[in-house]
This record gives structure tokens, C-alpha cells and sequence, in this order.
């Protein structure tokens, strides 16, 4: 959550759902982003250029193809018109307002974070954030949390965990773009903290819904044992790496290398690699 109140708003338009799975890539995003760099100051360009149309590292692109933030593109293109009627003035119009829709949910997914504590300020008109600690456990504030959200059309946790995890992905990549990596390197053990290894309940992420049933499945909620603890530990790693890997295996717009290593999966973005006929029938 921000350590100072500040207005939050949703974007006129976008569809609960999608608001929901963008929430999620930012989290994840987010997360990586403070596990790397965690004395940094970051803002919606640090974390994804201008654009991720196939290369996190081009910052010369601006469509979001492959993940839950191309919604706030294609909603800008269809308002200005832009494959009907194509003009310079109005795609630098889009362009600002699907940065400043992008930047809008950033600021909320930030906000709606009950267990990491962002400070924030305004340099030359950008708005940035910074990871301080933990968030008080006793905060008045509301959560902003939108997967508790009524309504009648909503992700999965799939889909959800999904985009959490593209975004953590994403800016793997952005960062490290010639490093393998599993599902240790973008998680630790944990999200509470994310330079902690020694715990790994991924506390308001997606992620927890694996936890929550592992526990229930293992009778932790009734019985504790370490026998069951590990147990339990063991399974949500390893259906958390499933999905690291479906997750992966869906991307329609980047490429990766994968291989076993210490019967660990491992994966490293493959930028020369052309897309496959099944990648560009699905685009």
C-alpha cells in the first residue's frame, strides 16, 4: 500500500475482468521489480518502456501485445479511430491515454498491496513509487484488492495467476534478458518480502490460492505437522511451476528456451527465434 492517500480511480470502459487480470500483471511485475532492485525508485516507464511488443528491452514500441495490458491499448485505437481513419496527432493521443489508463492501475494494484508499503512522489510530471518495508498489519486503509470483488464475470485463479506470473516474466526479462531462470529465481520462497528466503506464503498475490489449497488438502487447517507442512509446501511449489510453465507456453509473442536442470525446469527468452506457425495463428 502507498504511505499517503492519494485519489484512485479505475478506467472508464474497461471491463471488471480485465481490470482484474491487469491488476494481477502488476503485481507481478511489481514484485520482481522490487526484488532486483529494491533501493530503486521506479515508474510505469522503468517497468515497461515504452512497450512489449515481443521485446521487453525496445522501448521503441509501445503496443502490449502477449499480455492483459494490450485491453488498454485497443480500447484507445478503437476511440480515435485508428485503423479507419490512421492520423499522427490522434495515435499520439491514444498513446498518452493508454500510458496514463496503464498508470491509473499501476497506482491502484500499488495501493491495493496490504502486505508491502510504497513510498511515492511526482518527479517532472511521472509519478514514481518506491518499496519501503511491510505494510502495518492494522491499516485503516481499505484494501483495494479487486479478486474479493462481487461480480458476475470474473478471471479464474488460473487466469489470474496467469498474468501475475507474465508480469514477473516480463520483467525477468526486461532485467536479465540473457539469464536462465525458474520458479525459484522470480519467487524466492516468499512475497512478503522479497529479498526474505525463509518464508513462503505468497501473501496477497494470486499465488495464495495454490497455498489455501494445499493447506486444506493436506488438513493443515485442522491438524497441524510438519510432516503435512512439507507436504503441502512441496505441492504448491510444484503446482505453481506448472503453471509457470503453461504460463510460458501460452506466450504467442516471445519465445523461450527451456531445459532440466537438477530436476529443475528452467527458461531463458529466446529473442531469435522466429514465432511458430501455431504462435501466429493464435495472434
Amino acid at each position: 500500500m502507498l504511505n499517503k492517500k492519494l485519489r484512485i480511480v479505475s478506467v472508464r470502459g474497461l471491463k471488471p475482468e480485465d481490470e482484474k487480470l491487469i491488476y494481477a500483471f502488476w503485481q507481478g511485475a511489481v514484485y520482481l521489480w522490487c526484488k532486483f532492485r529494491p533501493n530503486d525508485w521506479f515508474a510505469l516507464r522503468d517497468l515497461m518502456g515504452q512497450g512489449i511488443a515481443g521485446d521487453p528491452t525496445d522501448a521503441g514500441n509501445f503496443f502490449w501485445n502477449g499480455t492483459p495490458l494490450m485491453v488498454l491499448w485497443n480500447q484507445q485505437e478503437k476511440r480515435y479511430r485508428l485503423k479507419e481513419e490512421p492520423s499522427d496527432k490522434n495515435l499520439k493521443r491514444a498513446l498518452k491515454q493508454a500510458a496514463a489508463n496503464a498508470g491509473k492501475l499501476l497506482k491502484k494494484a500499488i495501493n491495493g498491496d496490504q502486505y508491502h508499503l510504497f513510498d511515492t512522489k511526482v518527479e517532472n510530471i511521472t509519478r514514481k513509487y518506491l518499496w519501503i518495508g511491510t505494510a502495518p498489519k492494522n491499516s485503516e486503509q481499505e484494501s483495494q484488492q479487486l479478486n474479493n470483488d462481487s461480480g458476475d464475470e470474473r478471471p479464474t485463479a488460473e487466469e489470474l495467476i496467469s498474468a501475475f506470473l507474465q508480469g514477473a516474466v516480463y520483467i525477468w526479462c526486461k532485467l536479465r534478458p540473457n539469464e536462465w531462470f525458474a520458479l525459484r529465481d522470480l519467487m524466492g520462497k516468499a512475497v512478503i518480502d522479497p529479498s526474505d528466503d525463509s518464508c513462503f506464503f505468497w501473501n496477497d498475490t494470486p499465488l495464495k490460492a495454490l497455498w489455501e489449497q494445499e493447506k486444506e488438502s493436506c488438513g493443515l487447517n485442522t491438524e497441524y505437522s510438519d510432516e503435512k507442512l512439507v507436504v503441502a509446501l512441496k505441492q504448491t511449489a510444484s503446482h505453481a511451476d506448472e503453471l509457470l510453465k503453461k504460463a510460458i507456453d501460452n506466450d504467442t509473442f516471445r519465445h523461450f528456451d527451456s531445459k532440466v536442470e537438477g530436476r529443475t525446469r528452467k527458461y531463458r527468452w529466446n529473442r531469435q527465434a522466429p514465432k511458430t506457425n501455431e504462435q501466429e495463428s493464435q495472434e
